[in-house]
């Protein structure tokens, strides 16, 4: 049967490396060398769950992502090996093999991108839940026979059981403590881990344990913290920008980080650059090259093929992506130096939130002069 099954899966292999070559050389295998290179090398859920960096957020990450995979994994090779003898072994040993193998390989897979960690969580879900219920069956277990010699665990006779058998519900409630034990296991196992992670991860921090962004090699691992994303929040901006009214082209091309386009388009008719869509080549790289080159020919060329009306930079969420490009680049002189002369600052209402800068871009430049 295995032979079968083996020669059957090595057949369908080499039927689907003729057909399509490139499909076991990875799913980024056609993306473009300089797309990887300035953009998808950095996506924070592509990188592995095993910090590079040993700071709070990081090990919090690490710990409430596969922390429960420690008790887990164990238990379901335990349950396996210790199936009980008898007709239909076979059938649970695999059972629980199976139940154990599929989170160890996706455990292994989070290892390496901690995209996966959505799904190691869930799967590991089931072993939480086998422990919990393997725990019930020995917390009964000890109630009946504390319940055969006609008391309850304090030594005397249960009201509750008397109460329990008398409405059907089956064997003996669970004693007082046994039900407090039953109920810590579940605080343990269920947010646990999260609850570890996080203690851990504000330990660090506040032990100095946070590494600074420029020992980190790339600034922009780091997730945004959530004051950043508060500052810099596009609900708020939206209105203004839906209020602009279209040129004679249309709705209005924006320039902004890409990670930010997908909710332009959702909230405003404008247009924009790019989304964090690695198949966008040209868009990607068009808006690295303007924010991390200083101001010249290339710089003005792209704006004005593109045709861009308005520039948008959130300083302290962007730096990562945008402020490569050294001390000169249009980045840091839109966020700090001055901007370029083709860059007229916009006065933003009081409703929009603190930490955008809005640019809107020369008609000049537009007109290529």
């Amino acid at each position: 049967r295995w032979a079968v099954v083996g020669g059957g899966s090595l057949a369908a292999a080499a039927v689907l490396h003729l057909i399509h070559p490139d499909f076991f050389r990875g799913p980024w295998i056609s993306v473009d060398p300089q797309v990887n290179e300035v953009w998808l090398r950095h996506v924070r859920e592509l990188q592995p769950t095993w910090p590079r960096v040993w700071s709070g957020t990081e090990v919090a990450r690490l710990v409430s992502t596969l922390g429960a995979a420690v008790l887990v994994l164990p238990f379901m090779g335990w349950r396996a090996l210790r199936s009980p003898s008898g007709p239909g072994r076979t059938a649970r040993r695999a059972g629980w093999l199976l139940l154990g193998g599929t989170p160890l390989l996706f455990v292994v897979m989070t290892w390496a991108q901690l995209r996966w960690g959505l799904y190691v969580g869930a799967l590991l879900a089931i072993g939480v839940v086998a422990i919990l219920d393997r725990a019930r069956m020995a917390l009964e277990r000890r109630a009946e026979e504390d319940a055969s010699d006609g008391k309850d665990a304090t030594g005397e006779k249960g009201p509750a059981e008397a109460a329990l058998r008398e409405i059907g519900e089956g064997p003996p409630g669970l004693p007082l403590p046994s039900r407090l034990l039953h109920m810590g296991l579940v605080v343990l196992l269920v947010p646990g881990f999260l609850l570890v992670g996080a203690g851990v991860g504000t330990a660090m921090e506040a032990l100095g344990g946070e590494v600074e962004e420029a020992q980190a090699g790339d600034g922009h691992l780091a997730d945004r913290a959530a004051g950043e994303e508060e500052r810099c929040d596009l609900r708020s901006l939206a209105p203004f920008l839906r209020d602009l009214e279209p040129d004679a082209n249309g709705p209005l091309t924006i320039l902004t980080h890409l990670d930010r386009g997908p909710e332009i388009l959702f909230r405003t008719p404008h247009r924009v650059l790019a989304g964090p869509y690695h198949r966008n080549r040209e868009g990607i790289l068009d808006i690295h090259r303007v924010f991390t080159s200083p101001d010249g020919p290339e710089v003005r060329r792209v704006l004005a093929a593109r045709d861009v009306r308005l520039v948008l930079v959130c300083p302290e969420a962007d730096e990562g992506f945008l402020g490569r490009g050294g001390e000169r680049s249009i980045f840091w002189r839109l966020v700090e130096d001055g901007p370029p002369g083709w860059a007229r600052p916009m006065t933003l209402p009081d409703s929009v939130g603190h930490g955008f800068l809005v640019y809107e871009v020369t008609e000049g430049l537009r007109e290529g002069r």
